[in-house]
């Protein structure tokens, strides 16, 4: 029978496992070696006998990326299942062979709704490489989205847990409902609609809108990581939701911010494209606070085509790039102080490091 485990000795890509997600894989691997199984894992999820397929859909899987979400949900998993050492054991803490499944599906959301967000956005590029849509078609991409979705579907039969799958639904169909959200505020407003739109109501949709497409997917992701454990606390599980959202908060913020600060040679150019398409964030809400004439073109919802570089051209005279990484910095606070209560452990404090990360970021 397969295991659900995969080790670092491995030359090939795991197949899907069969085993039951109570055996366990103990941490004698380092975080790296893990996320290196969870890559492995993913990869072999999505293989596929139909070649272009496979190279479409593990596209974006096969770019170098900081495995943000994999890392979580390992360091959330041996954060909140601390245990005391055994005398046989000198390892006090373990991960579940689900959880390797389920950062593989958390990874595959994700890698679905790049696929699906760049045919919405018409991007022909991504972090400064060819996008999916440009180098294989539009209609493709959408079709190795969907193909991704169905494999999540297959792992999460696979690791066994109802609530967990329930939880792995309501984040696609989130992700689904944020980005609707943000297609309303763009579509649906114009200079007929001005005198509906207020600053108020603009910081609520934004908010709403980070939310549901960027920190629910990262604090359901680490709410499951508890549930996946035995030994964890069950108050543990509204901690680490807590944790992953005002993360989530702050890792959009912070990509937000470099829309308009990034540097072209990170893959993060700072061109205020998210402006130039409609899309309203942090630091043009904090930029219209301060600037009468940015409050007006975002009251009429830059309808005119010169209206966005206006408004580039404004920003920096404000203080809305450093309050906009002052707000980050208060929810990557805010996800510390919702975990401060767990035991002191080498994962916890890894936990506390990646918030800090996620501010300083600069791509």
């Amino acid at each position: 029978m397969a295991t659900a485990t995969a080790t670092t000795t491995a030359t090939v890509a795991p197949s899907l496992p069969a085993t039951p997600p109570t055996v366990i894989l103990q941490v004698s691997q380092s975080p790296d070696a893990m996320i290196e199984n969870i890559h492995k894992f993913m990869l072999a999820s999505i293989s596929s006998p139909n070649v272009a397929l496979e190279e479409l859909a593990s596209y974006y899987a096969l770019r170098p990326s900081k495995k943000m979400r994999p890392r979580l949900i390992l360091l959330i998993a041996m954060a909140s299942g601390v245990k005391d050492p055994d005398p046989l054991n000198d390892t006090p803490c373990y991960i579940r062979g689900a959880h390797i499944q389920f950062a593989s599906a958390i990874e595959l959301v994700h890698m679905a709704s790049l696929l699906h967000d760049d045919v919405l956005d018409q991007s022909d590029l991504r972090r400064g490489q060819e996008s999916a849509p440009k180098r294989f078609g539009m209609k493709q991409s959408i079709l190795a989205g969907d193909y991704i979705l169905g494999k999540i579907m297959r792992i999460s039969l696979d690791i066994g847990n109802s609530d967990v799958a329930g939880e792995i639904a309501s984040i696609i169909s989130e992700l689904v409902e944020g980005e609707i959200n943000q297609l309303s505020d763009i579509h649906g407003l114009g200079p007929s609609a001005t005198n509906d739109m207020s600053l108020a109501s603009a910081w609520s949709s934004y908010l709403r809108t980070i939310h549901l497409k960027t920190a629910v997917l990262i604090a359901r992701a680490a709410r499951c990581s508890v549930k996946l454990h035995p030994s964890a606390l069950d108050s543990y599980k509204q901690d680490a939701y807590e944790f992953g959202r005002n993360l989530g908060i702050a890792f959009q913020l912070i990509d937000d911010l470099l829309d308009f600060t990034g540097d072209k040679s990170l893959g993060k150019p700072a061109n205020g494209n998210d402006l130039k398409e409609g899309i309203i964030t942090a630091p043009i809400l904090f930029g219209a606070e301060e600037n009468e004439e940015i409050r007006s073109l975002l009251l009429r919802r830059f309808f005119h085509p010169q209206d966005a570089e206006r408004a580039l051209a404004l920003l920096p005279s404000t203080s809305a790039f450093v309050r906009t990484e002052n707000l980050a910095r208060d929810y990557a606070k805010k996800a510390r102080l919702s975990i401060s209560g767990w035991p002191h452990s080498p994962a916890k404090m890894a936990l506390e490091v990646l918030t800090n990360e996620i501010v300083k970021r600069k791509n």
